[in-house]
């Protein structure tokens, strides 16, 4: 074997390791000259199709249009445009954005940062690369974090130049179908009672184990705000490993609700249910889980509100729950907006 042949191969493997490192979560498509996926070949050829068939590239055509399909991924020419609004719609101006490529192998370049303008557009220009990602956030605002459904709002997302959009990837915004960004603007959070992370040692056997918001005492079940309940068959578990498990949470004298959405800050009015569960049967196959984290509004006997959220390692022998607690000590006000300095110490 030849030198050039070495080369060749050389170049080679690497294209192959870039396509198989970059499509990891995607099929890939090449694109051709004008920046389309390539036509898929007829599984049939005609005789004259086959007959008029370029020639094969000698070793140095080879070598070289390996390395221009290579560089051609990471160089590609980027022109993004992009635009940040709230939860209701509007435009977040001069709202902060960072951004980078995969703009080699392996590698990706350093972070830059630009600002939205004063209506949130973003343009981004004069950069090259497989793909971009990009985050926008602004002082005030919540982060939105990514979702499996992309008709879902965030504030962070990947786009795909060099490389065809996939599951990971989405495809390139234009001039006239910007990619929007969604911050969650923040509203006035109350002085809260906050404890947490607390660390709860909480029987199998369904032994209660007790938790004041107040004062952020545990174990007292006598002046316990909150009980927790657990019940595990972790001795006898399945050949995947699963065992039956149930966590039950009760509020006595008041009750609790779950909360649906991690930007819901006001506790509802009504109704609430003076003991809540989480039962994980092993029988639920694949979508039993081992851990599970809720969020729940809780409503106190003296018409006090709060929220915690709870953390659960169901076959954890010590301590398997993880609590914070917050706790508006104004009688019937149901903000439960956090904000760390604001913090009322239990």
């Amino acid at each position: 074997m030849n030198c050039n042949r070495i080369i060749i191969l050389f170049v080679l493997v690497v294209a192959i390791g870039v396509v198989a490192w970059l499509f990891l979560k995607g099929s890939y498509i090449a694109p051709s000259s004008t920046g389309e996926p390539a036509a898929t070949p007829s599984a049939t050829a005609s005789a004259a199709t086959v007959a008029t068939a370029p020639s094969p590239l000698n070793e140095d055509e080879e070598r070289k249009a390996v390395l221009e399909q290579v560089e051609g991924i990471f160089n590609a020419p980027i022109a993004f445009y992009g635009r940040v609004i709230d939860q209701y719609g509007e435009p977040v101006p001069h709202a902060s954005v960072s951004y980078s490529m995969i703009d080699g192998f392996l590698s990706s370049s350093p972070g830059r940062h630009t600002t939205a303008d004063e209506r949130g557009n973003i343009v981004i220009t004069g950069v090259r690369g497989a793909s971009i990602s990009v985050t926008v956030r602004k002082t005030g605002y919540y982060l939105i974090p990514n979702s499996e459904d992309r008709s879902q709002p965030t504030s962070s997302a990947t786009f795909g130049y060099g490389i065809g959009s996939d599951s990971y990837r989405r495809p390139p915004p234009t001039k006239e179908n910007p990619a929007v960004f969604v911050l969650h603007k923040m509203g006035e959070p109350a002085e809260l009672i906050y404890g947490g992370p607390q660390y709860l040692r909480v029987d199998k056997d369904g032994n209660p184990t007790g938790l004041s918001l107040q004062t952020g005492r545990r174990g007292h079940s006598s002046e316990a705000d909150v009980l927790f309940q657990r019940w595990t068959t972790d001795a006898t578990k399945d050949k995947q490993g699963r065992f039956d498990w149930q966590l039950k949470i009760s509020v006595p004298g008041g009750g609790i609700v779950k909360r649906e959405s991690p930007f819901a800050f006001e506790a509802p009015e009504a109704p609430y249910e003076p003991v809540l569960e989480i039962n994980m049967p092993a029988a639920l196959g694949d979508d039993w889980r081992y851990s599970v984290s809720e969020s729940y509004f809780v409503k106190l006997p003296n018409g006090s509100y709060g929220r915690i959220d709870v953390t659960i390692h169901a076959g954890h022998s010590r301590t398997p729950l993880v609590v914070k607690t917050y706790l508006n000590p104004e009688l019937g006000d149901r903000n439960l907006e956090f904000d760390s300095e604001k913090v009322i110490k239990p």
